[in-house]
C-alpha cells in the first residue's frame, strides 16, 4: 500500500480504468488485491480486505481502532 500511494501516478496503477490514479484506485486495490493474515504466521489467509483494516487481519475491529487512535496525527506512518 505504501508503494502504491507513493507511486500511484504510474498508468499501471489505474485499477478502475478511468484514466486517472485516485482514491477509487486505492479502494479497488485494497478490496481486491491486499492479502491478509488472520493468524499472524506470515502466510496469506485471504485476499481482498477492507478500508480500515490497518493490521491486515481480514477484519475491521477494535484492534484497528486502537491502531488508528494510537497513530492519529502522526506523519508519516504508512498504510498501517
Amino acid at each position: 500500500m505504501d508503494y502504491l500511494c507513493d507511486n500511484g501516478y504510474y498508468p499501471d496503477n489505474d485499477y478502475d480504468g478511468n484514466g486517472v490514479f485516485d482514491e477509487d484506485d486505492i479502494i479497488f486495490y485494497i478490496e481486491n488485491y491486499i492479502w491478509w493474515d488472520s493468524d499472524g504466521d506470515g502466510t496469506p489467509d485471504g485476499e481482498g480486505s477492507f478500508r480500515g483494516d490497518f493490521n491486515l487481519d481480514g477484519a475491521v475491529n477494535g484492534t484497528d481502532l486502537s491502531i488508528m487512535n494510537g497513530n492519529f496525527g502522526d506523519n508519516p506512518i504508512g498504510y498501517a
